[in-house]
């Protein structure tokens, strides 16, 4: 990319190799020499060595060219142009997602990026565009078209015989640098024809409507939906006074599973037990005070901490032989207010995955209309 510092003007020029950039430069002087009848003073760039070399050396020493170059690593040296480059990027990507199109019409979209950006109007420079200010040239902004739109060029005057059909579906990829047209790609022969009676439909774009469904983007689960699964070693116990498991250090890790499946599976228990609000389970070497335990309220034998018929009588934990009188043996369960809004979760809104959905969406609508105001008070 090369930019005219006085008026703003870029030109890009796509190089599959590193090393085609001094023919580049060397045409791109003369084109300069011949249309604009005005020398080169200055070349100033970074210390990419396709510039920072011999041969470009010698030929801007022979041209009389001054060559500048930034500090190493530091790229604010050439602010404006980076801005540039940036611009160019995000304008190329858009216009190839937006369109759906493969990857390899990039150098295309590059050249329409390059061509709107010329046409905008600069604010450093009174709001005339780059184009007017180097070439004086009133601009056509009708002419302008939607980018991987569908489009119909009139195809008579290259008509093997009058019983073809006088236009074939294209798709619009730009403007031809070399005449007053439009680019248009053919699926079907894989060409690229330049016409200049072409009628466009933008409302359809043809690599959009075979481009693969992208995946919704998963919702975030509610707080009613929320699983929690005990952690193992925790020991639980009923506030009605149903015995369970005493020694947390032996408890079984098999029973809170057992105890939320037969609370959930069995019909008959439904009518009878409430479970109350989750709560987020803790390991015990964390915290001091074990955490509520699902409490029945007519029936304390619901989810009571006995062994499944499955478990051996030998997996039972036996009981504590020490004499102090803990919370746990007395049958008081306090939970832990740190952890009572762990297991809540907020609904979070979805991220619209198009435009149209974006524009279905009242809080993206009017982020919208505040951005696009900013921008008018700016005056960018």
């Amino acid at each position: 990319m090369i930019l005219d510092d006085c008026t703003h003007f870029a030109w890009t020029f796509p190089l599959r190799h590193k090393s085609d950039v001094l023919a580049t430069l060397i045409s791109f002087h003369a084109y300069v020499a011949t249309q604009f009848q005005l020398p080169i003073l200055c070349f100033q760039t970074d210390n990419g060595k396709e510039f920072d070399n011999h041969a470009c050396r010698s030929f801007l020493r022979t041209q009389g060219i001054q060559l500048r170059l930034t500090c190493p690593y530091t790229s604010p040296k050439n602010a404006r142009a980076e801005r540039v480059l940036r611009t160019l990027n995000d304008m190329v990507h858009t216009l190839l997602i937006d369109a759906a199109l493969p990857l390899r019409f990039w150098p295309d979209a590059l050249a329409t990026a390059t061509f709107l950006l010329n046409r905008r109007p600069c604010r450093t420079r009174n709001s005339a565009s780059p184009f007017h200010s180097l070439f004086g040239c009133s601009l056509e902004y009708d002419r302008l078209r939607d980018f991987g739109c569908k489009c119909y060029p009139n195809t008579t005057s290259s008509s093997p015989h009058k019983l073809t059909p006088r236009s074939i579906p294209c798709v619009f990829i730009g403007y031809p640098a070399e005449s007053k047209g439009y680019r248009c790609y053919d699926p079907v022969s894989r060409r690229i024809l330049t016409f200049r009676h072409v009628l466009f439909d933008e409302t359809i774009f043809p690599y959009r409507e075979h481009a693969p469904a992208q995946a919704p983007a998963p919702s975030p689960t509610p707080p009613g939906n929320l699983v929690l699964v005990p952690a193992p070693a925790v020991p639980r116990r009923a506030r009605h006074g149903v015995p369970g498991p005493q020694n947390p250090h032996d408890a079984p890790t098999a029973a809170p599973l057992q105890q939320l499946g037969a609370a959930t599976a069995s019909p008959s228990h439904d009518n009878h037990a409430q479970l109350s609000s989750p709560q987020v389970v803790t390991n015990p070497a964390s915290t001091a005070s074990p955490p509520a335990a699902p409490s029945a309220s007519h029936s304390p034998s619901t989810l009571a901490a006995t062994p499944s018929p499955a478990s051996s009588p030998s997996a039972a934990p036996p009981n504590p032989t020490h004499h102090m009188v803990t919370r746990a043996k007395a049958g008081i369960i306090v939970p832990n207010p740190c952890y009572a809004h762990v297991a809540t979760a907020d609904a979070l809104p979805s991220v619209p995955r198009s435009v149209r959905a974006a524009m279905r969406d009242l809080d993206w609508c009017a982020a919208m209309e505040d951005e696009f105001r900013a921008l008018q008070d700016n005056r960018t």
